[in-house]
C-alpha cells in the first residue's frame, strides 16, 4: 500500500478534514478539499473528504461518483469497496451493493476513511438489510408531490448520476425541470428518453407541453394531437392538451374542437356513479370541501388561507382534501385552518368520491383542476350536491359533471355563480413598489411585463411593439423567471420584437416581483393568458396594469377592478384603446405618482382588494345560491 494511504502519514489535510467532520461541518470540508485538489495536494484524502461531505449533505450520487471514478484510475484503499457497498445500498442498487460487498470481504477494511462518513454510517450488513428500491427517486416524487421542485431536482439528479438510463427517473426529472422553468433542458432530456424508450404517447405529450411553455404553440399542439391519436381514450392526455389551451384565444376553431373532445373523452371513459348526488342538507349551515391535493403556488395558497380564515364559521364548516397528513412539513400552512382534514394523495377517483360523499359535503370546490388531469371524471361520481371547479380548471369550457360554475362575469354556463369582485382575492402578498422610477430619476418611461415564453405570442408582441412606437423613448422591461437566460429564448425575443424594429428597446431583468416593479412605471399584461393573482398584487402595489378585455383572465381582473376609480384606465376594450391607455399613463406622470402612493384609496370600491369584504361577499353569494337550491328541491 502506498504511503499516500498510510494513516501515519496523514497529519495535514487528513487531520483538518477529520476535525471538521467531527464537528459536522461538511460545507467547510468541501471548500477545503476542493482547494486541495486545485493545488494537487493529498488528492486521495481530498477525494474521500469530498465524497463524505456529499454523503452528509444527502448527495449520495455525487458521493458514489467521486469514489468510483477515482477507483477506476487504480487508486483503491482498503475501505473503498466497503464504502461503495454501503453507499450503493443507500442508493437502492442491490446488484452493485452485493458486488462491492463481496469485494470488501476479500480485502479487510481498516476504517481509516470510513470514519469520514460519520457515526451513523451503517455496517454493510445493516445497510443491506434496510435496502429499498430507488430511494432517491422516491424522495424526488415525494418532493414533487409537496411542491418542493428544487429538492425534487436534487434527488432525481442524484439518482440519475448512478443510474443514468432509468426511463422513469428521466421522465420525472423532465417534469421537475418544466416546473422549475427550464423547458429547454427538459426537452433535451425527453428527446433522449424517446430515443431510449420509443415514441410513447405520454412522452410525446410531455414534449408538447415543453414546446408550448417555450412559446412554440403550433408545434406543441401538434405533439399533443400525435399523442391523442395513439391514445384517444386517455383522460390524462386530453387534460394535458386542455391545460395548454389556456394560452390560446377561446374563439379559435381548434381550441373549441379540442375542448369539446376532452369533455367527450371524460364523459365516455370516466367511471360514473350509479347514484344521484346526495340532497343538500336542510338548515343554514353547510360543509365546504376544498380539494387541494396538488401543490398550489405561493399566492394561491395565501389566497386560500385568507379566504377560509375570514369565512363566516356560523354558516360554513370546512374540509381540506390534501396531499399527506397535516403533520408533514409541506402542510404547515394548512394546520388549524380547516375544521377537518383528509389525506387523499393515494386515493383513486372512486375512493375519493366515496370519501367526499361520506363526509356529508354540501359544496366541493376543486382547486386542483388540470394539475391532476386524470382526475377530470371526479364530478361524474356525484360526490356532492354542488360541485364546482375553481383554481386550475380549464380556461375554455366547463368540467364535465360540474353543477356550479364560478365565474367573474356571466358566460351563459348552466348553474353559473357570478362572484362579486371576481374569482380571485387579490389582497395577497402585499409589497411596496417604491417611487415611480421615471419621475424619481427623470428617465424615460419604463413599461414592464411579467411574462413567460408561452405567453409571449405574436399577437401580444405586436401589441406591445405598437405601444412602444406610440410612446417614443419608452422601454419594455421583461421580468425573467429563469427562462430568458437560455440562448434560444433570447434569440426568439430578439426575432419577435425585431420584426417591428423595437428589439433595441427591450431589456430583460432577473428579479423578484417587488424589485422588478421598482424599476417599472406601467405594467402591460399579455393576452389571453396571465397570472391574475400576480398582476392583481401589482395593482395593489400602485402599478397601473393595462389589460385587453376578451380573455378569461382579463375578465377576472376587470371584475376585480369594477367599481374603482381606475377601472377605465386599466381595462381596454380593444387593441386601439389598449395603446391609448398606455399613452395616457405615459403623458400623465402626476397621475402615475398619485396612484403609486394612493392605490389603496383608489381601489377602495373593490371587494377583491379587501380580504374581509371578499370573504363575506364570497360566503353570502354562495349561501344565497344554496338557499335557492334548497327551496327549489323543497318545491319539487
Amino acid at each position: 500500500m502506498s504511503d499516500t494511504w498510510n494513516p501515519s502519514a496523514h497529519h495535514g489535510l487528513y487531520a483538518e478534514v477529520k476535525a471538521l467532520l467531527d464537528r459536522n461541518e461538511p460545507v467547510a470540508v468541501m471548500e477545503l478539499a476542493e482547494a486541495a485538489l486545485v493545488e494537487g495536494r493529498e488528492v486521495p484524502v481530498a477525494i474521500y473528504a469530498l465524497s463524505a461531505a456529499c454523503y452528509r449533505r444527502g448527495l449520495i450520487g455525487n458521493a458514489i461518483q467521486l469514489i468510483s471514478d477515482y477507483a477506476a484510475t487504480g487508486e483503491v484503499h482498503p475501505d473503498t469497496n466497503e464504502i461503495l457497498a454501503i453507499l450503493y445500498c443507500r442508493a437502492g442498487l442491490l446488484a452493485k451493493a452485493l458486488y462491492y460487498g463481496k469485494e470488501a470481504s476479500i480485502t479487510p477494511k481498516d476504517g481509516h476513511l470510513i470514519c469520514f462518513y460519520g457515526p451513523d454510517f451503517p455496517e454493510f450488513s445493516a445497510a443491506l438489510a434496510g435496502i429499498i428500491q430507488k430511494p432517491l427517486m422516491r424522495n424526488g416524487v415525494v418532493a414533487l408531490d409537496r411542491g418542493d421542485v428544487k429538492t425534487a431536482i436534487v434527488h432525481l439528479e442524484q439518482h440519475l448520476l448512478i443510474d443514468p438510463s432509468d426511463v422513469e427517473a428521466i421522465d420525472l426529472y423532465a417534469k421537475a425541470l418544466m416546473l422549475a422553468g427550464q423547458p429547454n433542458k427538459a426537452l433535451g432530456m425527453l428527446r433522449s428518453l424517446v430515443t431510449m424508450a420509443g415514441l410513447k404517447p405520454t412522452l410525446v405529450s410531455r414534449i408538447g407541453a415543453c414546446l408550448v411553455s417555450m412559446g412554440q404553440l403550433a408545434q406543441g399542439l401538434a405533439n399533443h394531437r400525435t399523442a391523442l391519436a395513439s391514445a384517444p381514450g386517455s383522460i390524462a392526455l386530453w387534460g394535458n392538451v386542455v391545460a395548454d389551451l389556456g394560452f390560446l384565444p377561446a374563439d379559435r376553431s381548434d381550441v373549441v374542437a379540442l375542448t369539446a373532445g376532452w369533455a367527450a373523452c371524460v364523459n365516455a371513459n370516466a367511471v360514473k356513479s350509479p347514484r344521484a348526488a346526495a340532497a343538500l342538507p336542510t338548515g343554514d349551515h353547510f360543509t365546504i370541501a376544498f380539494l387541494c391535493s396538488s401543490p398550489l403556488s405561493a399566492l394561491e395558497r395565501e389566497m386560500l388561507l385568507i379566504l377560509i380564515n375570514n369565512l363566516d364559521k356560523s354558516k360554513f364548516s370546512t374540509l381540506g382534501l390534501g396531499c399527506g397528513e397535516l403533520e408533514v412539513q409541506h402542510n404547515l400552512p394548512f394546520r388549524n385552518l380547516f375544521d377537518r382534514w383528509r389525506n387523499v394523495s393515494d386515493l383513486d377517483v372512486l375512493t375519493l368520491g366515496a370519501l367526499i360523499r361520506g363526509e356529508g359535503v354540501a359544496v366541493l370546490l376543486d382547486m386542483d383542476g388540470l394539475r391532476q388531469p386524470a382526475r377530470a371524471g371526479l364530478f361524474l361520481r356525484n360526490c356532492a350536491p354542488v360541485q364546482a371547479a375553481w383554481l386550475g380548471g380549464p380556461v375554455h369550457g366547463a368540467v364535465p359533471g360540474a353543477t356550479m360554475h364560478m365565474v367573474s362575469a356571466p358566460q351563459g354556463l348552466p348553474g353559473e355563480l357570478v362572484l362579486p369582485g371576481g374569482r380571485y382575492l387579490l389582497d395577497v402578498a402585499r409589497f411596496n413598489a417604491g417611487p415611480v422610477p421615471s419621475a424619481q430619476h427623470g428617465m424615460s418611461l419604463a413599461f414592464g411585463a411579467d411574462v413567460s415564453m408561452a405567453e409571449m405570442n405574436p399577437d401580444t408582441v405586436a401589441l406591445w411593439s405598437r405601444v412602444l412606437m406610440a410612446v417614443p423613448d419608452s422601454m419594455l422591461l421583461l421580468r425573467d423567471r429563469g427562462q430568458f437566460n437560455e440562448q434560444e429564448s433570447i434569440a426568439t425575443i430578439i426575432d419577435l420584437f425585431g420584426n417591428y424594429g423595437v428589439a433595441q428597446r427591450i431589456d430583460v431583468i432577473r428579479a423578484d416581483v417587488p424589485a422588478f416593479c421598482a424599476q417599472v412605471d406601467v405594467i402591460l399584461a399579455p393576452s389571453p393568458h396571465f397570472d391574475v393573482l400576480e398582476y392583481g398584487r401589482m395593482v395593489a402595489a400602485g402599478m397601473p396594469v393595462i389589460v385587453k378585455h376578451g380573455g378569461v383572465m382579463a375578465m377576472d381582473l376587470a371584475a376585480a377592478l369594477a367599481g374603482t376609480s381606475v377601472c377605465d384606465r386599466m381595462v381596454a376594450a380593444d387593441e386601439a384603446s389598449y395603446i391609448e391607455l398606455a399613452r395616457s399613463w405615459a403623458q400623465t406622470p402626476a397621475e402615475l405618482v398619485a396612484f403609486r402612493g394612493g392605490a389603496r384609496a383608489a381601489l377602495a370600491g373593490s371587494v377583491a382588494f379587501n380580504s374581509q369584504a371578499y370573504a363575506k361577499s364570497f360566503g353570502d353569494t354562495l349561501c344565497e345560491r344554496l338557499t335557492e337550491l334548497q327551496e327549489k328541491a323543497a318545491s319539487a
